[in-house]
């Protein structure tokens, strides 16, 4: 059984790369389900709610609440997208071991 080995770089990234494919599927779901929900605003069955509806819907109780909300919605996409474009900054800086974990030629 292999060990996680936190000084091979190469297993480091490996895991680096997962991760962000991960965070980066999560990001492009949210961001898609945003831009849908808004273009295609038709009144479907009752059905359960998912993230962007749990920070988008209006609270009925007060609109700062509402506004909070959606704020810090938005603060979380942007975060989440610095995060990415950071991680792609990364990978390019460290081409020569991304080649090696993923047996690129």
């Amino acid at each position: 059984m292999n060990i996680v080995n936190l000084n091979d770089k190469e297993q480091i990234i490996t895991f680096y790369l997962i991760a962000n494919f991960v965070i980066a599927i999560c990001l492009l779901y949210l961001i898609l389900s945003a831009i849908f929900r808004k273009v295609f605003k038709n009144k479907k069955k009752k059905r359960k709610k998912d993230i962007v509806e749990l920070f988008w819907e209006k609270d009925k109780e007060s609109k700062s609440k509402t506004i909070f909300k959606r704020i810090f919605f938005i603060f979380l996409i942007c975060l989440t997208s610095l995060y990415i474009f950071n991680a792609i900054y990364f990978i390019i800086n460290n081409i020569e071991i991304i080649k090696n974990v993923l047996k690129i030629e």
